[in-house]
């Protein structure tokens, strides 16, 4: 049962992550022709689909429900989708842009039984005082916690929570801001809280 849960997360963090970028193209090719009169009504934020918000919504068991979560970012999402593993189903929910994130930003929460047990912020623009390299990447050692990390080598572009089994399983993704190959990247996972595996591609 554990290991299909975590095939679920696993399926539905890869659906999120490639829903929130195609939904960004068509969000972004929409706001360009509403720009002026947007910035001349307010300067003040209305988006709600924001980083305060999403740690709001509640996962596991007493996860949040759908109407809770389109009740925060004041909308329906912008696309949807079913992922199957071994006989459930989790139904994706993603909103694109998100508030100072980039042009493939968004928020997307994953449910099963109609309970939030997912949710993943991809593309928030990250300012680093220092590209991350290869060497960074090694002084991340298993058992740190998500705070040591983001001490070490700063905050992800996109993160992910999820909740199985009264477990956190937590991944950290950074893809900006990193010495290395184009498309160079980093991820960490986390097991309640500690660093559990680690891989990189193209660091240098």
């Amino acid at each position: 049962m554990v290991i299909k849960k975590v095939a679920l997360v696993a399926a539905t963090s890869l659906v999120a992550l490639s829903m929130t970028a195609c939904g960004a193209s068509t969000s972004s090719q929409s706001s360009s022709s509403s720009k002026s009169t947007a910035t001349s009504s307010s300067s003040k934020s209305t988006n709600k689909v924001n980083e305060s918000n999403f740690n709001k919504i509640k996962i596991g068991n007493n996860g949040s429900t759908i109407k809770e979560v389109q009740a925060l970012f004041g909308k329906k999402a912008s696309q949807t989708s079913e992922v199957q593993v071994s006989g459930t189903t989790a139904k994706n929910y993603t909103w694109s842009g998100l508030e100072g994130g980039n042009t493939v930003s968004g928020i997307s929460v994953a449910f099963v039984n109609g309970k939030a047990v997912q949710k993943t912020i991809t593309g928030k623009k990250v300012t680093r005082s220092k590209k991350i390299s290869q060497a960074d990447f090694e002084k991340v050692q298993t058992g740190m916690s998500k705070s040591q990390v983001k001490k070490l080598i700063g905050e992800p572009d996109t993160f992910s929570y999820a909740v199985i089994n009264g477990q956190s399983i937590d991944v950290f993704s950074y893809t900006t801001g990193v010495k290395g190959d184009v498309g160079a990247n980093a991820m960490f996972t986390f097991n309640n809280d500690a660093v559990t595996t680690k891989s990189q591609s193209g660091l240098q």
